[in-house]
């Protein structure tokens, strides 16, 4: 992940355990991806107006993984929130290199997202941009990266979140 810092420590990991990881998840329902931006000479459509969503708001979005936005924010959401509806936004058959990059988020807090852009790579693959803000062993850090979402059934799905 492009973070300012780095943030990882075996020794910590207790600290990323999220508050709140016995609560409920939200019932499923709809998503609308904010408008976008016509592309930039690269191909990324910024989002225009993308709310910033912190635990707090989290607690009430939990999206149906009908398109690649709303599957990343299902994970994020639910990573936030501290439960584990995340994984129903996961490829069906991770890769070892995404099952290692999911071991590095049990390391952190999610403390707020917000979707910048999107890029289509062909007609099943899409990289969605996010800025994360998060908390680890006291401490805090953001940055933006990439999520890699695929069709995988009947939606879209994780297939390799930033690490």
């Amino acid at each position: 992940m492009r973070w300012v810092t780095r943030i990882a420590t075996a020794a910590g990991m207790s600290a990323g355990l999220m508050v709140g990881a016995c609560q409920a998840e939200p019932p499923a329902t709809s998503y609308t991806p904010p408008a976008t931006a016509a592309p930039d000479d690269r191909g990324w459509e910024t989002y225009e107006h993308a709310p910033v969503v912190d635990a707090a708001a989290a607690a009430s979005i939990n999206p149906r993984a009908d398109t690649p936005e709303a599957a990343v924010v299902k994970f994020l959401a639910s990573r936030a929130r501290g439960d584990e509806e995340w994984k129903k936004a996961m490829v069906a058959e991770p890769s070892d290199r995404t099952k290692r990059q999911l071991a590095e988020w049990e390391e952190w807090t999610l403390e707020s997202f917000q979707l910048r852009a999107r890029k289509s790579r062909g007609a099943d693959t899409v990289s969605i941009k996010v800025f994360f803000a998060i908390s680890f062993d006291g401490r805090s850090d953001e940055g933006e990266d990439e999520f890699e979402v695929a069709r995988e059934g009947d939606g879209w799905r994780v297939a390799s979140p930033p690490a």
